[in-house]
């Protein structure tokens, strides 16, 4: 596979950077606040009319809220809230999320606690730990694979969809070389991914790369990358706001 071939010669070029790399980590995670999962409305509801939506989010740091207190305020939050004013009707939704579980920690800790009440839609958020653990793309899809292979097994009838990779290559913590090696490295994790979709039913990708400077006009003021991050790694309210929206206006025009 073409993605695992760059991986491999990509991995070998950066041996001679490897002291520089590993004292810029270093440096990085002094710098970088550790900031909680969010604690609020893990499970919530947004009540309506004409019926009820029932959303499950599972993944990383992302999903679990990290950089705000409450999920309403989080993806999940901002994904039903969506949904509701759209549809008008009630979204109630559940996260299972740990901040960083990579595809495969997910798929054996996480996947296992699903309900086997019905569930509607099942959004999966991961890629920035397996891309902090240098996961190969093949290893990464391997794992996200068996993930919708068996929430699937639970949950034959909802639609699932994969979100979008996150930016890392736009992560205001990270001094440019690490910047431009995993951002890289997470577009492979992207790449090998976008053929899940054709090959199993209910299962959509997002596969649209996320920059801010195309997000500044969502939100009001004269903004810099730096106002979508809380800590400089993890979202800000803002950009849970704005991602959330597009997952969930995803979710209208695809998947409901």
């Amino acid at each position: 596979m073409f993605q695992q071939i760059l991986y491999i010669l990509g991995s070998i070029l950066i041996i001679p950077f490897l002291p520089v790399l590993i004292f810029l980590g270093r440096k990085v995670r002094k710098s970088v606040p550790e900031l909680p999962e969010a604690s609020e409305n893990i499970i919530g509801k947004i009540d309506g009319t004409g019926g009820e939506i029932r959303l499950l989010t599972i993944g990383e740091s992302t999903i679990a809220g990290v950089g705000v207190t409450d999920h309403t305020d989080g993806i999940t939050g901002q994904i039903a809230k969506t949904i509701h004013e759209s549809s008008g009707k009630s979204v109630l939704w559940q996260v299972l999320a740990k901040n960083g579980y990579t595809a495969e920690s997910v798929n054996l800790k996480l996947v296992p606690q699903i309900s086997d009440e019905k569930l509607d839609i099942i959004v999966i958020g991961l890629g920035g730990n397996d891309t902090f653990h240098f996961n190969s793309p093949l290893t990464f899809k391997m794992h996200l694979r068996s993930i919708v292979v068996n929430i699937q097994k639970q949950q034959p009838d909802a639609k699932i969809i994969i979100a979008n990779m996150p930016p890392i290559g736009e992560f205001p913590a990270f001094p440019w070389l690490i910047q431009r090696i995993l951002g890289s490295l997470v577009a492979l994790h992207g790449a090998v991914i976008r053929d899940i979709p054709q090959k199993m039913d209910n299962v959509f990708y997002i596969d649209q790369a996320i920059y801010f400077k195309d997000w500044v006009h969502y939100a009001d003021g004269n903004l810099t990358v730096k106002d979508f991050f809380s800590d400089g790694v993890h979202p800000s309210a803002m950009t849970y706001a704005i991602w959330g929206n597009k997952v969930g206006n995803y979710a209208l025009e695809n998947a409901l």
